[in-house]
């Protein structure tokens, strides 16, 4: 992936992706709710969860925990535009990363 000075960590059962090791998260991946569901959570303007769960509940949904602080849960285990969701990944990135890092994707991305 795009983002420089990404981390992770293996948190059983989810894996996450961290700006910076141990620092903010802006994605995770989420298995673990006991629903036979698979999704990711991703870092998001609230206006813009809320737009996209309104307009698309079979596709998105305010994820719990982290949903009040702005969240959004994109469900991966149906067909999905995977264009459109590298975007939002890429859009939680840019929400939680240092300024130093955000001028480093911004010269990668030309």
């Amino acid at each position: 992936m795009p983002w420089p000075a990404r981390g992770h960590r293996a948190a059983e059962p989810r894996r996450t992706r961290l700006v910076r090791r141990d620092k903010k998260l802006f994605v995770s991946y989420a298995d673990h709710h006991h629903d036979g569901r698979v999704a990711f959570w991703c870092a998001c303007e609230r206006a813009d969860r809320d737009a996209l769960v309104a307009l698309r509940p079979d596709r998105y949904f305010v994820p719990p925990y982290v949903g009040p602080r702005g969240w959004l849960g994109a469900w991966v285990d149906v067909p999905a535009d995977w264009e459109e969701l590298g975007e939002m990944v890429t859009e939680a990135y840019r929400l939680v990363a240092p300024r130093r890092l955000l001028a480093e994707l911004e010269a990668r991305e030309g």
